[in-house]
């Protein structure tokens, strides 16, 4: 698969559309760029995403860490109009409000 993480990712979309595949939002990252920052779409991830294909039980255990992240954080995700929106139990002090791996 292609180096870039765009390119790849739309060559993954495009195997997928060539199979029938049309309801799937492919989001293809290494280890060392899914590592990299926990972004905001792996909160939902966790939440909502379904594993098609683990080879080496990598993601599993990354989801449910997620999830606790979540759960410490005391996060909740709240349908607001227009979509969903993640907000705070109790907001963070300024400059806290970061989320990151669990070191």
């Amino acid at each position: 698969v292609p180096e870039n993480p765009v390119d790849r990712t739309m060559f993954i979309r495009d195997l997928l559309f060539n199979k029938g595949v049309r309801s799937v939002s492919p989001i293809i990252r290494t280890r060392d760029e899914f590592e990299k920052s926990l972004r905001p779409i792996y909160l939902d991830i966790a939440l909502d995403g379904v594993i098609l294909f683990e080879k080496e039980r990598y993601l599993t255990p990354k989801m449910q860490e997620i999830m606790e992240i979540i759960k410490k954080s005391g996060l909740h995700r709240n349908r607001k109009k227009g979509g969903w929106l993640w907000e705070w139990e109790t907001p963070p002090k300024p400059g806290e409000w970061e989320i990151e791996w669990q070191k």
